[in-house]
C-alpha cells in the first residue's frame, strides 16, 4: 500500500503547485488535519490551503496531538483511520464525545466494510480514500462543514 501513498503524495504535491485556485464557497472553514504520515499530511494541508474557502490550522500526527490541536476550534478534523495509539475510530470517538458540532472526515489508504462502519459508528461523517483526487478531498470536506453550525459567524435564519 506505500506505493499508492506515496505517489498520491506526489499529486497532491503536484496539484497545490498548479493555478488552478478553487472557488470557495464557505471562506474560512477551519480544518485540521491528523495523520502519523507526515509527509502525507503536510502535502494534504497544503492541498486544502490552497482552497480559499479553507483555513488549515493544524496538522497533528497522532491521536494524543489530534485531540489537543482540536481544542484550537476547528469546524472539520480530517482524521487517518489508522494510526497508533487507538487510531482514527478512538480519536473520533473522543473528538465526537468532547466537541459536539465538529465534524469528522475519516481517512484511509484501504477500506473495508467493517473499518468504515467502525469509524462511522464513533462519529465521523463522511470517508474518502487517500488516493482520492484532492478536488475529491475538498468536496466532501466542504459537505462535512455544510453540517457545522458556527454561532456568530453562521447566521442560518431568515432575518433581514
Amino acid at each position: 500500500m506505500e506505493g499508492p501513498i506515496r505517489a498520491r503524495r506526489a499529486a497532491i504535491a503536484a496539484e497545490v503547485r498548479k493555478d488552478g485556485v478553487h472557488e470557495g464557497e464557505a471562506a474560512g472553514w477551519r480544518v485540521l488535519v491528523v495523520d502519523d504520515d507526515e509527509p502525507f499530511a503536510v502535502a494534504l494541508a497544503d492541498a486544502l490551503a490552497s482552497d480559499p474557502g479553507f483555513e488549515v490550522v493544524g496538522v497533528a500526527h497522532g491521536v494524543g496531538s489530534g485531540f489537543e490541536a482540536a481544542r484550537v476550534g476547528v469546524d472539520v478534523v480530517l482524521v487517518d483511520y489508522r494510526m497508533p495509539g487507538g487510531g482514527g475510530v478512538a480519536l473520533t470517538r473522543r473528538i465526537v464525545e468532547s466537541f459536539p458540532g465538529l465534524a469528522v472526515v475519516a481517512m484511509s489508504g484501504s477500506w473495508d466494510r467493517s473499518s468504515r462502519a467502525a469509524i462511522t459508528i464513533a462519529g465521523a461523517v463522511a470517508t474518502i480514500d487517500k488516493t482520492a483526487p484532492v478536488d475529491d478531498v475538498c468536496t466532501v470536506v466542504r459537505d462535512a462543514c455544510g453540517r457545522v453550525a458556527r454561532p456568530g459567524v453562521d447566521d442560518r435564519s431568515d432575518q433581514p
